[in-house]
């Protein structure tokens, strides 16, 4: 069964910043730590952790949003592309609201997807609420402390500064 992960996290950086930085090459794979192949064009194929996913950036809309199919390697045959859709938008002086959409991440999976969302997010010790392990339902970011990552969170992630 397919299930979507939904999370929302203020950026401590604009979103023109977050946006360029996502769809650099260099700045990804330095935000997670392994190789990512992306290029700021729909229709672009991209990879990410080294090969482990990949996909087609489907649209952009600049400084604002990204969506993209994605498919990891060790997904069964069986299993269709998820889509990530990734919102940004204007927070206060100089910083972003991320609303984060995966939708048809196959159940397999569920758990793995869901940490990875924590890269884009700069949460890397976030996890998923109670209320995701539902199938078919929108996740609550928690931090370490078991505090919602959500807009009203202060977030102060070095990773986009």
């Amino acid at each position: 069964m397919a299930r979507t992960v939904h999370l929302a996290a203020e950026l401590a950086a604009p979103p023109a910043k977050i946006f360029d930085a996502y769809l650099d090459p260099r700045t990804h794979a330095a935000i997670t730590g392994a190789p990512a192949v992306v290029s700021p064009k729909a229709g672009a194929k991209f990879s990410a952790f080294g090969g482990t996913l990949s996909g087609t950036i489907l649209e952009l809309v600049p400084k604002s949003l990204i969506v993209q199919s994605w498919r990891a390697s060790h997904w069964k045959n069986k299993d269709s592309n998820s889509i990530l859709v990734l919102s940004l938008h204007p927070w206060g002086r100089g910083k972003t609201l991320i609303d984060l959409v995966h939708a048809n991440v196959p159940d397999h999976d569920f758990a793995g997807v869901s940490q990875g969302g924590s890269y884009i997010t700069g949460h890397p010790g976030a996890t998923i609420s109670k209320e995701a392990a539902a199938p078919d339902s929108v996740g609550l970011w928690l931090n370490r402390a078991g505090q919602p990552i959500s807009a009203n969170t202060d977030m102060r992630s070095p990773r986009w500064r």
